[in-house]
């Protein structure tokens, strides 16, 4: 079997991008509201984005900059009001997801521009979006920039979770097939949920008979 290697630092940016971001897939979508200090919403999508610990819940999604170096509003809103809500997205969503992913000026409402409903917050003062199947508010705990490049690394502490009412659960798990998140693949592609595997299984069968599953 034959590989083909890459250097990082011999390729420009944008191959480094397609190449980068084709492999680490699919990658959760985090789709977060901010508030300015002037108290204009914002709405974008990281997918950038995991958990970062069960107790305490915490999360962490990456920031980068525009292309012209600006810093994001994202950024600027958190440095302003620490504080957001994550959401997570599903299938129906994700147009109104790519919109919210538009370079609108600061000023401008992304919430109006992908005309999604405001829902009032509980504990922050970012609104949640009505539509989202589930909500995650958050603190911000810490703004770290990544020892190289210009990301920044957003860290927060969930405060409440809020769980669309006719999502089946099952002692607290969410039933994932239902809870249908999206994810990002290369290029503006999004991945649906599809066939899952249990995990177990695979691995009692695979001890059993030596030969990894064909399905």
């Amino acid at each position: 079997m034959t590989f083909r290697s890459f250097d990082p630092n011999t390729l420009e940016p944008r191959q480094m991008a397609m190449l980068f971001q084709s492999l680490i897939v699919p990658r959760p979508v985090a789709w977060v509201s901010t508030l300015s200090a002037e108290d204009v919403p914002n709405l974008a999508a990281f997918s950038y984005f995991n958990a970062g610990s069960t107790l305490p819940p915490l999360v962490m999604f990456s920031i980068g900059v525009h292309r012209d170096g600006r810093t994001k509003d994202t950024l600027n809103n958190l440095r302003e009001v620490p504080e957001f809500v994550l959401h997570i997205a599903n299938s129906a969503l994700i147009a109104q997801v790519e919109i919210t992913g538009t370079e609108f000026a600061p000023e401008v409402n992304e919430f109006a521009e992908a005309r999604l409903t405001p829902l009032p917050s509980e504990l922050v003062r970012p609104a949640r979006i009505a539509e989202a199947p589930a909500a995650l508010e958050c603190q911000v705990l810490e703004l770290h920039p990544m020892p190289v490049g210009k990301s920044t690394l957003v860290i927060g502490q969930v405060l409440r979770l809020h769980v669309r009412a006719d999502l089946p659960t099952d002692s607290l798990w969410v039933d994932t097939l239902a809870l249908d998140p999206i994810s990002r693949l290369a290029r503006k592609d999004y991945g649906k949920l599809g066939s899952m595997a249990d995990g177990q299984t695979l691995a009692e069968k695979f001890q059993r008979e030596g030969v990894p599953d064909s399905d």
